[in-house]
């Protein structure tokens, strides 16, 4: 395995690990929340 190949997984597993951290702390919810209200003010409904 070349150390390029590592560096990707190293920050593959990072990544995961930081996205289930979120996920665990209720982050989805507020994440999806400001999406959808930026997505409303973009058409003006918002």
């Amino acid at each position: 395995m070349g150390r390029r190949t590592f560096k990707g997984i190293a920050l593959l597993a990072v990544a995961a690990g930081l996205i289930t951290a979120g996920v665990m702390r209720g982050e989805l919810i507020v994440v999806l929340f400001r999406a959808v209200h930026v997505c409303l003010e973009c058409i003006g409904l918002g």
